[in-house]
């Protein structure tokens, strides 16, 4: 064999090696099951202009307390979003939904049936996707909540607030919200 010929083939061997061990590679990291975090970087402020629309997952129980995640458009465009909800126990995609939000508006998903929920957005025009993780836990809250905003420079970012249970008697706990709505 001469140089020539071994120096014109010797890419494209290299190629192809290279190449087979990196779709390995993605194929491994895309079929690893991660969990997402249940909120990621700090949302800031919070100051929804109007709730454009409410979506229910699962059926209202007036025994246990239901989880919201508010997605906000916080940027000064429009936005068009799908998000995704799976049930992980079940492995049910339970919401695969499109929405198109105007400026400063939200769309409240309530979920009313406790289990553990996979969460994802994709925001059209800026290509920004993120996951998020409900845990059945936040089902013991009185209250809890998960607020997602959409940037105008592709980020998105969100924050989780709860309330935990109060001990004692229906009174004792009605002063303790109380106080604790006056505090922040």
């Amino acid at each position: 064999m001469n140089r020539r010929t071994f120096l014109a083939g010797f890419p494209a061997v290299v190629t192809t090696i290279i190449g087979c061990f990196s779709v390995g590679a993605l194929t491994a990291a895309t079929t690893e099951h991660r969990i997402p975090p249940i909120a990621r970087g700090n949302l800031g402020t919070y100051d929804p202009g109007m709730t454009l629309r409410s979506v229910g997952i699962g059926r209202p129980n007036g025994d246990t307390p239901h989880h919201t995640v508010s997605t906000w458009n916080a940027g000064i465009r429009f936005r068009t979003a799908v998000v995704v909800v799976t049930d992980r126990e079940t492995g049910e995609v339970v919401l695969d939904s499109t929405f198109e939000f105007p400026t400063d508006s939200v769309v409240a998903i309530a979920f009313h049936e406790p289990s553990v929920y996979d969460l994802s957005i994709r925001v059209w025009d800026t290509g920004a996707e993120d996951s998020l993780f409900v845990p059945s836990k936040l089902f013991d809250c009185n209250r809890s909540q998960t607020r997602v905003g959409m940037f105008d420079y592709g980020a998105i970012r969100s924050s989780l607030s709860t309330r935990t249970l109060c001990r004692g008697s229906r009174e004792r706990c009605k002063r303790n919200q109380r106080r604790t709505v006056l505090r922040n």
